[in-house]
């Protein structure tokens, strides 16, 4: 999730801590384990694909700094 909020623009703190706040509405699993590029392990916040939409309902659009990519979520948010 965290490269999807910071392509947006957005904070990702707030994000996180809004998936963390309603782990069960989302399915937010944090247990995912991968490798960055130096090789070190990370724990990923991930969510599934079907709740994807459910909390992109509840970004702010007006708070996308980016004219474009908020062009972008309001169509994704609208469909």
């Amino acid at each position: 999730m965290r490269p999807v909020v910071k392509g947006m623009g957005l904070a990702w703190q707030s994000q996180n801590a809004k998936l963390n706040a309603a782990r069960d509405r989302y399915g937010v699993r944090n247990d995912i384990v991968t490798r960055d590029a130096s090789g070190r392990e990370q724990a990923m916040t991930c969510i599934p694909l079907k709740r994807y939409p459910g909390w992109l309902n509840t970004i702010n659009t007006a708070k996308i700094p980016d004219p474009a990519v908020r062009q972008r979520v309001e169509r994704m948010v609208h469909q």
